[in-house]
C-alpha cells in the first residue's frame, strides 16, 4: 500500500488503547454516542440493540459478551451494530465494580457467609482465575479439568445470580435514554434535510 504506516502496532499497544483510549474516556464516550445516533434503523431497534449490549456487559460471562449481545439483538430484532457498541460499556476498569455490585445483589437472594469478606481485590482475583480457566479450555481443551477448577470458584455463581436484576435495570435505563436521544437526533436530522431541500427548491 502506498500510504501504509511504517509503525506496526503491537498487541500490548492495542490492549493499552482498549484500557485507556488515547483521546481520553470523555471524548471516547462522545464518539461512541455519535456512532450510536448515526446508525441506520428505527430508534427502537437501535436502542434495543444498545441496551442488550449494555445489559450483557453487566454479567460476569467474560469472553462471551459480544456473542451474547449479538445473539440477543438478532433474536429480539435489535441492531447488532448497536449491541456491539453497547458492549463496550464493559471494560477492565469497570468489571471489578460491576462484579462487586452483582455479588452484593446475589447475596441478597442467596444467603452466604463470605459476603462480608469480599472486596474489589478478591473479586479481581476470582475473575483472573476465571480468565485462566477459560484460556486453559481454549488451549488444552480439557473441559473435565476446567469444570473441577470452576467448582472451586465461590463468588462467580453469586455474581451470575446478582447480575440478572442488575442487567435488567441497566438495560431498561439504557433503552429509555438511548431511544430518546436517538429519536431526537433523527427528528432534528429530518428537519435539517427538509429545510435544505426547501432552500434548494426555492
Amino acid at each position: 500500500m502506498l500510504f501504509k504506516s511504517r509503525y506496526k502496532e503491537t498487541f500490548l499497544n492495542k490492549i493499552n488503547k482498549y484500557m485507556w483510549p488515547k483521546s481520553g474516556w470523555k471524548r471516547a464516550g462522545r464518539y461512541l454516542s455519535l456512532r450510536v445516533k448515526r446508525l441506520p434503523g428505527s430508534p427502537h431497534s437501535i436502542a434495543l440493540g444498545f441496551s442488550l449490549g449494555t445489559a450483557v456487559a453487566m454479567t460476569p460471562l467474560y469472553g462471551a459478551h459480544f456473542l451474547l449481545g449479538i445473539f440477543f439483538a438478532w433474536l429480539l430484532g435489535g441492531s447488532i451494530a448497536a449491541s456491539v457498541i453497547g458492549n463496550l460499556i464493559g471494560n477492565p476498569w469497570t468489571y471489578p465494580f460491576v462484579c462487586l455490585i452483582s455479588f452484593k445483589v446475589g447475596t441478597f437472594f442467596v444467603s452466604s457467609n463470605i459476603s462480608d469478606l469480599v472486596t474489589i481485590a478478591s473479586i479481581s482475583n476470582e475473575l483472573s482465575s476465571l480468565g485462566q480457566i477459560i484460556v486453559s479450555i481454549i488451549i488444552e481443551g480439557n473441559f473435565y479439568k476446567a469444570w473441577g477448577s470452576l467448582t472451586n470458584l465461590d463468588l462467580i455463581p453469586l455474581m451470575i445470580i446478582g447480575s440478572i436484576p442488575v442487567s435488567l435495570i441497566v438495560g431498561l435505563i439504557s433503552y429509555c435514554l438511548s431511544r430518546k436521544l436517538i429519536s431526537d437526533y433523527q427528528n432534528r436530522r429530518k428537519i435539517k434535510i427538509a429545510n435544505k431541500s426547501r432552500k434548494n427548491g426555492d
